[in-house]
């Protein structure tokens, strides 16, 4: 089954594929004859919880974008119990080890050199996504 149809890698397509998974519900609604008829299918509702709880918690977060994506569903949907405060401090921390934040000025081209060197297998376009720039310039800063 995963082969088939694998779980998403990043925050954002978890974010995006629930959000559509909620578009589909919303569609059968309004095509629905009463109100038990609406619903998902099973494995269809099945696997929107799965991925929901990638995006609440189940995937690192990796960089900035991605840490809006999970504060996002903590501030629409996750409650206000104070559970998503811990998850959310954990990803600042994660973003701090990666240098994503808190980085205290330091230059693309220090964060890209920090980050070949600690991730060697790493290409340049991922470094690159990283760090918001392109893969040029990657191989510009790591060139010098």
């Amino acid at each position: 089954m995963s082969t088939a149809c694998p779980l998403p890698a990043t925050l954002g397509d978890a974010r995006a594929e629930v959000l559509t998974w909620e578009e589909r519900r919303q569609e059968r609604e309004k095509l629905a004859d009463g109100p038990g008829h609406a619903a998902l299918p099973t494995a269809c509702a099945a696997r929107q919880q799965l991925v929901e709880d990638l995006w609440r918690r189940g995937l690192p977060v990796r960089n900035a974008a991605e840490f809006e994506a999970r504060l996002h569903y903590w501030v629409s949907r996750g409650g206000d119990d104070g559970s998503g405060y811990a998850i959310l401090h954990a990803d600042l921390q994660r973003l701090g080890t990666l240098g994503a934040v808190g980085s205290g000025g330091e230059s693309s081209k220090e964060k890209a050199r920090r980050l070949k060197a600690a991730n060697p297998g790493w290409s340049l376009a991922r470094i690159g996504k990283e760090l918001g720039i392109s893969r040029q310039a990657v191989h510009k800063h790591l060139k010098m």
